[in-house]
């Protein structure tokens, strides 16, 4: 009877073991589920930060080269306008400073007693200055009426 009695409580033991050694499995499980569960929602807000932050990056860049690409058309429009502005008007004027150039240096000369500066001479404007100021005022002179 001893025996038997001590088989029934072997075998209950055993029996508690294994419940215990189930439960604490189970357990462990839950926990590592749980810790996984988290680590994969951390991971998985940290891309999408990441990836939010890159796009919102990636979006200013191409905000950024649409104004770019806005500001060359306007200067090469701007370009395009000064160089017709130029074709229009200021060949004309550059023409004829160039055709009454020696004209220029004599009543220059006459006037003020001396001779251009070499500055003045390379700079057509300045001359159309001098054509404009000097020169329009006599009849017999030079005719601005050409342009």
């Amino acid at each position: 009877m001893k025996i038997a009695k001590m088989e029934t409580e072997f075998e209950i033991t055993k029996k508690n073991i294994k419940k215990v050694a189930i439960d604490n499995a189970v357990a462990y499980f839950k926990n590592k589920t749980i810790e996984l569960s988290a680590l994969y929602t951390n991971e998985t807000l940290r891309l999408l930060q990441q990836y939010t932050t890159i796009r919102n990056d990636s979006l200013d860049k191409d905000e950024i080269i649409k104004k770019v690409a806005r500001l060359v058309d306007n200067q090469e429009n701007i370009i395009a306008e000064l160089r017709q502005f130029i074709e229009e008007h200021l060949t004309p004027i550059l023409q004829l400073i160039e055709r009454e150039r020696e004209g220029i240096y004599k009543h220059y000369r006459k006037a003020h007693k001396r001779d251009m500066d070499d500055a003045q001479k390379d700079d057509p404007l300045s001359m159309f200055g001098y054509y404009g100021k000097d020169v329009s005022k006599k009849k017999d002179s030079y005719i601005i009426d050409e342009m």
